[in-house]
């Protein structure tokens, strides 16, 4: 039993259809498609649709539909950044207390920090894909992500300067970081 997935690019945005060669219950497909988009969070814009007939996905970022997987992955990584950056956002409404803990507000030089290092690893084409944001109760912006066994953790504070943290292929500590090295070193080990 065979099936396929196949994306085309259309004048209205790109289509997604599965194809099947032999008889397969559109259920079993349904059902694959469902576990592969719950255990990838980055299923395709994280918005996936398999029917026997093609959906068309959003394309906010161009007026053209991606008509390359480049297309694609370029709109998911400014979906992304996006993302991430309303999240930081959120962090400004965080009063005294927040935590329950007598944790202080988020520095908004820490969130402005922040975003520029996401806009840093976005332009560095750097997979913004698992990346995950939180505030801490020191006054800092935590961003760590975890593929496999590599974790990688920085931690912004409010002066500007980035710690940063890892474990898997290089296991780094170190307290004061400049942003190129910190990049390079997410580079090499999420490459």
């Amino acid at each position: 039993m065979q099936w396929g997935l196949f994306m085309t690019p259309t004048k209205n945005g790109t289509r997604i259809s599965t194809n099947s060669i032999s008889t397969i219950s559109p259920m079993v497909v349904f059902g694959l498609a469902a576990i592969t988009a719950a255990t990838s969070p980055d299923y395709l814009l994280n918005k996936a649709y398999l029917t026997e007939d093609p959906i068309p996905f959003e394309t906010p970022f161009n007026s053209d539909s991606p008509s390359t997987m480049q297309d694609l992955f370029e709109n998911q990584m400014n979906r992304k950044l996006l993302v991430l950056e309303e999240r930081l956002n959120q962090f400004k409404t965080l009063k005294c207390d927040w935590n329950g803990y007598d944790a202080a507000p988020i520095p908004s030089s820490a969130i402005d920090t922040a975003k520029t290092f996401l806009k840093s690893l976005r332009s560095g084409n750097i997979n913004l894909n698992g990346w995950e944001v939180f505030p801490t109760a020191r006054e800092t912006i935590q961003l760590e992500k975890t593929v496999g066994d590599d974790y990688v953790e920085i931690e912004i504070y409010k002066d500007g300067h980035l710690a940063f943290y890892s474990e898997g292929k290089k296991n780094l500590e170190i307290e004061s970081i400049p942003e190129y090295q910190a990049m390079e070193i997410i580079s090499s080990v999420f490459s």
